[in-house]
């Protein structure tokens, strides 16, 4: 509890609060709603209850603490006694701890009456004689909190009676005032006593006319003695628009602006401008850009901390929408599994003054019992990152409550272990988001039962796969076995049916000899009885003999056999000299067979050789590779450290030695440590002569836009100027002989973006301000009108038809060829378009919108292709290649990416920049892409391989607006914020021939080399000489 007369003014620092809301010392610091505190008041009087209710982004609770609570204490200080406090999951016990200055616990208020309040202020009010006013913030809470469980609702019925009790009796002066999102009124109708309360004492905020917001802009700025340009103002309104969730959005932008303008502006009269404004992205980007800067600021445990804490506090509402859910910073501590100082540690870096992404304000000490909730809802919409933890965070849930009820039911014995898809699913859940005990038991407080189910589902498919697997190699290894045996009976088939074949051939013979002796038997008994009984002998034999031959060539071992047998023993010596002569063919034949064999033994002898020969080529060839890394090692730490020297020559050698020895060994012609070697040597030298090295000065504003012509490069910014830089074969460092030529200054008019027809006839330029300027041959030729207030980007397509896209998310097409013609719509955007490229050779075009989409026209706006950048926020920055073939983009997250531009399919990405992607352009021949950002770097990559670590420039001193290639690409030129045009040369070899011509006119050494000493202090005495100059070449 506390005195309402708490209100002594803050000293504040900056006038405009961010998302948060006021608080009571920021009363003098709150402007816009006089009319509406006074018609408050009074029905807050007359019924000693006041529900204020409207949507988010209203500013509810700034009204109350800075408009009621304010007025209340100036008319009479002493009065009265606040008592402030939030449902969140305790409502009951938060109300009685903000009377009672306790912690209450839920077991204190077991024996509750509808009387209890009363009753505890009663008590107090006799001792200070005092009215109490209470405070209900963000009630739908309540609503939030009865879904938990039937206790929880009961608990809720019991707080809504006990606050209604308390400011209906008349006894004790209790006066209840609630703050309310509007979507929630439905639901009060589950409390008909709280309805009933609330359609007799509703206060429906209104939304802030046009004339109050401009009021909350200027007089906060005009009491700390600042003035902020009025076409600021007004842009700032028409962002704002007629949205009802904007005004802490554009508070936290003016925010934000008050800070760049602070940190940037030249003296204290300079008013609060377009360019603050724009610096930090604006309505649109401010939020976004803001909790990605500080989100970066942390390391890696610190962004898993931070994720976790926004997990905790946010949820999906039924609706899709993100809802809050503070809570206390013990609960995020347990539920986050880290040491509490270190979640602490996060909370403070996202409240601590100038962030205020979190609350409560850094006034507030944190204790456990901190309750932390996000500044406003309107972060989960607009932070891209925290929309996509929102997401997550709602699938996780979905998927823990899933195993929760699947182990419930297992439990039961109603259902079975998971099994795959939904084990790995679960599985990869588990090891990837490692939801804590405390987390689980937040949402269903069957965590453990739901981790064993999932523990035994994942061993008994453990268990089945073991199993399958032995059955399975079980299986295998007798199929094996079936296969041997099977292959073995084949061979030994084949074997016998070889033999057979053979043998029958024999039998064939044996049979015509047999048949031949039959012959001789039956001649043989008519010369004489006496050989009648041998001649019957030989021709059963005879016959044994055919039949035999005839089994043989079924049965190929048996019927040889017995055809050997009914040879007559007359005929043994010629068989016997056939079976010889039979031997002596097979020698033969074995005879050739190893000599042949022998031939191809002292081949595969001559081949061995040849491979033992190959191999040691190999050796070598890897040794000396590994000696070429290791040289490429050296120049590079020599380039490295060649930046750090004091003496310009040595720099300059070191530097210089440091590309050719890379180049020598094999190393990448434009590596980024010997880029950056090189170019810091050159400027050192080029520096003594000419201050301004490497800046084309011409702009006194932002340099927006850069376009390359034939050998020139046109320019022009915020000061209304359009220059022609002469760029041609002028070295790129001698900025002081490149001339400038004014095309059109308009004085008070911004430039914000440059064209040219393809052929180079014709040029546009347009800015804030309604009309299309076109240029032919460097002369005006005539205005193009347009029904916006300012228009943002233009483009050709190759049939020279010029687009343009306005404030107005309007997108226009103009055949400029045909005079000055009316522009004919092709789009009306349903977001903001960030972003235009034209196809090099199509009539088509990109345009990137600030929700992550890419889409793709033709010059007859029918859409042709369109997919989406997630989770990386706008796209902010598109680029064709030359041959149309690719389309860069860059995002608000610094993201880079490159997409197929015909089928979005995505070929390369990588994250190097820290904040927006400003801008993108490739170079003639398409190897090289560079990108600027926010983040004060320019990058060059390899558009074939973005994993490649790209050139970083980072020399200059604030933000880039544009980039572009030199129409020869051996310079990229950098429009920058502090009105400069940077220079950097794209050629490790165009730096090297510099240094070496400017050591040989400068330098006093009697030969342009490293000294003995210096070579092997900077090689560190590894093999190998100094590579001469390329002068020295000459």
């Amino acid at each position: 509890m506390q005195n309402i007369t708490s209100t002594t003014t803050k000293a504040a620092t900056n006038p405009f609060v961010g998302l948060r809301s006021f608080e009571t010392n920021e009363s003098h610091l709150y402007f816009g709603r006089d009319k509406q505190i006074n018609e408050a008041k009074e029905k807050l009087f007359k019924n000693r209850f006041l529900g204020i209710v409207g949507a988010s982004g209203l500013g509810k609770s700034s009204f109350v603490y800075c408009g009621l609570l304010n007025t209340l204490a100036n008319e009479n200080p002493d009065m009265w006694e606040l008592c402030v406090a939030r449902p969140d999951i305790n409502p009951i016990g938060n109300l009685l701890k903000s009377i009672l200055n306790r912690k209450i616990e839920m077991s204190e208020f077991g024996d509750y009456t509808p009387n209890r309040l009363i009753e505890e202020i009663k008590n107090l009010q006799a001792i200070s004689g005092k009215k109490h006013l209470i405070y209900l913030d963000q009630f739908e809470e309540i609503f939030t909190f009865a879904k938990e469980d039937n206790i929880a609702n009961e608990q809720a019925k019991q707080y809504v009676e006990m606050f209604i009790e308390a400011f209906s009796q008349t006894e004790v002066p209790i006066y209840v005032i609630l703050t309310m999102r509007s979507e929630f009124i439905g639901s009060c109708a589950q409390y008909p006593n709280l309805t009933e309360k609330l359609n007799e004492s509703q206060f429906l905020i209104p939304q802030m006319t046009r004339e109050e917001k401009r009021e909350a802009i200027i007089k906060p700025i005009a009491l700390m003695g600042a003035t902020i340009d009025d076409n600021l103002v007004n842009k700032i309104l028409f962002d704002a628009g007629d949205s009802v969730d904007q005004l802490p959005v554009m508070q936290h932008a003016l925010m934000r602006t008050w800070t760049q303008w602070k940190k940037n502006r030249f003296s204290a009269e300079q008013p609060i401008s377009a360019a603050d404004y724009e610096a930090v992205g604006g309505m649109q980007k401010a939020l976004s850009v803001h909790a990605n800067e500080v989100y970066s600021q942390l390391n890696e445990t610190e962004r898993i901390i931070c994720e976790k804490i926004f997990k905790t506090i946010t949820e999906k509402g039924s609706e899709g929408s993100g809802v809050r859910k503070p809570a206390l910073l013990s609960q995020i501590t347990a539920i986050a599994d880290y040491p509490i100082n270190e979640v602490a540690h996060v909370v403070n870096h996202f409240r601590k003054e100038g962030n205020g992404l979190l609350m409560p304000s850094v006034d507030t000490p944190l204790t456990e019992d901190t309750l932390i909730d996000i500044s406003h809802e309107s972060l989960m919409r607009i932070w891209t990152s925290l929309a996509k933890w929102v997401d997550d965070e709602s699938g996780s849930v979905k998927l823990y409550l899933r195993l929760a009820d699947a182990a419930e039911e297992h439990h039961l014995a109603k259902s079975k272990l998971w099994n795959p898809p939904d084990l790995q699913i679960a599985q990869k859940w588990r090891d990837e988001q490692k939801p804590s005990q405390a987390w689980g038991m937040r949402h269903n407080p069957t965590y453990e039962r739901a981790m064993a189910f999932l523990d035994s589902s994942q061993k008994e498919y453990d268990l089945q796969q073991a199993n399958k697997e032995k059955l399975q190699k079980k299986r295998l290894a007798n199929a094996r076995k079936i296969s041997i045996a099977s292959i073995i009976a084949v061979v030994i088939c084949l074997l016998f049916l070889l033999f057979a074949l053979q043998q029958g051939e024999q039998a064939k013979k044996a049979s015509l000899a047999a048949a031949d002796e039959a012959k001789k038997a039956k001649a043989a008994t008519v010369v004489a009885e006496g050989e009648k009984v041998k001649a019957k002998k030989s021709a059963t034999e005879a016959d044994k003999a055919k039949e035999a031959a005839l089994d043989k060539e079924k049965e190929a071992l048996e019927a040889s056999k017995r055809a050997l047998e009914a040879k007559a023993a007359a005929d043994i010596s010629a068989v016997a000299a056939m079976r010889a002569e039979k031997s002596a063919r097979n020698d033969r034949e074995i005879a050739l067979k190893q000599m042949e064999i022998a031939d191809i033994n002292q081949k595969v002898a001559d081949i061995n050789s040849k491979l033992a020969g190959i191999e040691k080529q190999k050796a070598l060839m890897a040794q000396e590779n590994v000696r070429k890394l290791q040289m490429v090692s050296v120049a590079k730490t020599m380039a490295i450290k060649s930046t750090k020297l004091p003496d310009l020559d040595l720099q300059s050698l070191v530097a210089q030695q440091a590309s050719l020895l890379n180049l020598e060994y094999g190393g990448k012609a434009n590596d980024p440590d010997i880029y950056q070697g090189l170019y810091y040597a050159v400027k050192t030298l080029k520096g003594k002569q000419n201050p301004n090295f490497n800046q084309l000065i011409g702009h006194s504003s932002n340099v927006r836009s850069l376009i390359p012509l034939g050998n020139q490069i046109i320019s022009t910014g915020s000061d209304g100027k359009i220059l022609s830089w002469a760029t041609g074969n002028v070295p790129y460092y001698e900025s002081s002989t490149i001339s400038s030529a004014p095309i059109k200054a308009t004085k008070g008019v911004l430039n914000r973006s440059l064209a040219f027809s393809k052929d180079g006839t014709q040029m546009a330029c347009a800015g804030e301000y309604p009309f299309i300027q076109v240029f032919e041959g460097g002369n005006p030729k005539f205005e193009l009108p347009i029904a916006a207030r300012e228009i943002w980007f233009l483009a050709y397509l190759p049939s020279g038809e010029l687009l343009s896209v306005d404030n107005n998310k309007k997108l226009l097409i103009w055949n400029t060829k045909a005079g000055a013609p009316q522009g004919k719509e092709l789009l009306q955007a349903d977001i903001k378009v960030n972003a235009i490229a034209a196809h090099p050779n199509k009539n088509q075009f990109a345009i990137g919108k600030n929700n992550g989409e890419i889409e793709i026209y033709n010059n007859a706006g029918q859409k042709i292709n369109a997919w989406k950048d997630l989770p990386n926020g706008a796209i902010t920055a598109l680029v064709y290649s030359t041959d149309g073939i690719k389309l860069a983009s860059g995002a608000e997250s610094g993201m880079l990416k490159i997409w197929e531009s015909d089928s979005g399919a995505l070929d390369e990405e990588q994250k190097e920049h820290r904040a927006r992607i400003s801008s993108l352009t490739f170079n003639k021949s398409g190897d090289q892409l560079a990108s600027a950002s926010f983040d004060r770097t320019v990058r060059i990559w390899n558009s074939s391989n973005l994993n490649e670590i790209p050139i970083v420039l980072d020399d200059h001193q604030d933000w880039v607006w544009s980039i572009a290639f030199s129409p020869d690409g051996k310079k990229l030129l950098a429009g920058c914020k502090d009105n400069m045009i940077r220079v950097w040369a794209t050629q490790a070899q165009d730096m090297q021939d510099i240094i070496c011509k400017d050591l040989q006119a400068q330098t006093k050494r009697n030969e342009l080399k490293l000294t003995n000493a210096e070579w092997e202090k900077y090689v560190k005495k590894l093999e190998g000489k100094q590579v001469p100059c390329t002068c020295c070449k000459n």
